[in-house]
């Protein structure tokens, strides 16, 4: 029997997510979000400080698998969550309150893998949905650690996006699993920006959901990862959390409620 670390017990609950199963106040806001999220995607991609991350994309001349927001421009399902998601947290208008930016960290992955795969929009609302859910939860797990000086965006939001990609990509219950270990490794972000200026917050959100998409994929090719990349002495609570931090809050009161409605 596999172990029930946080990593499993998190893994199982977002799998279970299922769009027929979700209240319709659940469903309409899932639209707000993700239609709030478009919107703030389309003004963010055409600010000044979010070009450099256009133009890098764009010169990088990958596989055209998913479009770039307002561009018109295509690139692999990697690198359109990371592009867009930059857009998408950009100009400081999108939603918040879920371990960070949850609309930021969900939205963009999703639509990417969307639009490769050949998703529906209820695919695309349970993916979301499940998102949030992860990212709510990591971010009550980490409980103040960006008093330490790490980014909630770019520590709670791979997180959300790898659980958006996961969805979308047909993960089972152990490689997501996989998934969440591998993520682990790609939290990051600390906020000097804060300190002495630099515009590198702009492309955070966009570096979460990249980080996001490949520990879901590298998980798919069959990568693995800590199972116990949460509670371990070593995990990202430890590493990251503040004084109040508790990988048990991960899991506490699943099922009751939904993350989403605390945005």
């Amino acid at each position: 029997m596999a172990q029930e670390t946080v990593s499993r017990i998190l893994a199982r609950h977002v799998l279970g997510i299922r769009y027929e199963d979700l209240p319709p106040k659940v469903v309409a806001l899932a639209k707000d979000c993700i239609m709030d999220q478009i919107g703030v995607q389309l003004r963010g991609a055409t600010l000044h400080w979010t070009q450099p991350a256009y133009r890098m994309v764009k010169n990088m001349g990958c596989k055209p698998e998913s479009t770039l927001v307002y561009h018109g421009d295509k690139t692999t399902a990697c690198y359109a969550a990371f592009a867009n998601g930059t857009f998408g947290q950009s100009c400081e208008m999108d939603d918040v309150g879920v371990g960070g930016h949850a609309g930021a960290a969900t939205v963009a992955p999703s639509m990417a893998l969307g639009e490769l795969l050949g998703a529906s929009g209820k695919d695309l609302i349970r993916a979301v949905v499940a998102g949030y859910e992860a990212m709510g939860r990591v971010g009550d797990g980490m409980a103040g650690g960006t008093e330490r000086g790490f980014h909630a965006q770019s520590i709670n939001g791979p997180f959300g996006a790898v659980t958006s990609t996961g969805i979308m990509l047909g993960l089972n219950e152990d490689a997501m699993v996989n998934a969440y270990g591998i993520t682990g490794s790609h939290s990051c972000g600390v906020t000097e920006y804060a300190q002495v200026g630099g515009e590198v917050k702009r492309i955070h959100a966009g570096i979460a959901d990249r980080n996001g998409v490949q520990s879901a994929l590298l998980a798919k090719e069959g990568l693995t990862g800590p199972i116990t990349i949460f509670e371990g002495k070593r995990g990202v609570i430890q590493a990251f959390g503040g004084p109040n931090s508790n990988a048990q809050n991960i899991i506490k009161d699943l099922g009751k409620g939904y993350q989403m409605t605390r945005n």
